[in-house]
């Protein structure tokens, strides 16, 4: 899964929790600081929504909230 704007990662930890296997990405380098990475498979980058480092169908679904 991959969740682009990740904030401080309350969907991304909700998603790794459930079992998935999640990479989040935010603008926001103090925000991903903030996301407890122990939770699950959690990788985090950081970087612009508009230019992700992903090639097409790398992942199986994408998430968002309050982007």
């Amino acid at each position: 899964m991959l969740d682009l704007g990740c904030g401080t990662g309350v969907l991304t930890k909700a998603l790794a929790a459930l079992g998935h296997d999640v990479t989040g990405v935010d603008i926001s380098q103090a925000m991903l600081d903030k996301i407890d990475t122990s939770v699950g498979r959690i990788t985090l980058r950081q970087g612009d929504v508009y230019a992700l480092p992903f090639a097409d169908g790398s992942f199986d679904g994408v998430t968002t909230r309050w982007v």
